[in-house]
């Protein structure tokens, strides 16, 4: 959600040396170890607790909320790319996992359809006939995305 700040400017004094080497822009830490629920707080500044640095207000109330997020676990059968044509090469297993984080909200909005995953033969080890499960592509408000497992056994006929 947005960040919302009251006020969303505060007026900081002190010596031209000091405020000469903050930019137009500040950064106000929160100091929270985790946030798991809304944030609803005055934050100070942070500012130095020397040379009469002082801002006018002390401190902006600070505000958003969070999102919680699940890790799943969606089953899927990579896309063999460039094998050839007469089935002489195949993928062993092409069952794989395709393990992502999503807003919480959304978890019943995603299917394996939504992911695409392919090993390619030109990609293949020749030292332990594997290929990379590559991530081609995955929905936009998913992160994290992984395949489980990354490489697969090529077999020969």
């Amino acid at each position: 959600s947005p960040v919302r700040l009251d006020p969303d400017t505060a007026r900081i004094y002190g010596p031209t040396s000091f405020i000469d080497t903050l930019g137009s822009d500040y950064i106000i830490e929160l100091n929270a170890a985790s946030i798991d629920k809304r944030f609803d707080r005055y934050v100070k500044l942070g500012l130095p607790e020397a040379f009469d640095i002082y801002s006018n207000p002390p401190t902006i109330k600070v505000d958003f909320d969070v999102d919680r997020f699940d890790r799943l676990d969606l089953n899927a059968v990579v896309e063999m790319q460039n094998f050839p044509a007469d089935s002489s090469v195949f993928v062993a297993n092409p069952d794989i996992v395709i393990r992502f984080v999503v807003q919480q909200e959304l978890r019943e909005e995603y299917f394996a359809e939504d992911f695409k995953v392919v090993v390619d033969y030109n990609l293949i080890n020749a030292q332990d006939s594997t290929a990379p499960a590559i991530l081609v592509f995955y929905p936009e408000h998913v992160i994290e995305v992984e395949t489980i497992p990354d490489s697969l056994n090529i077999q020969y006929e």
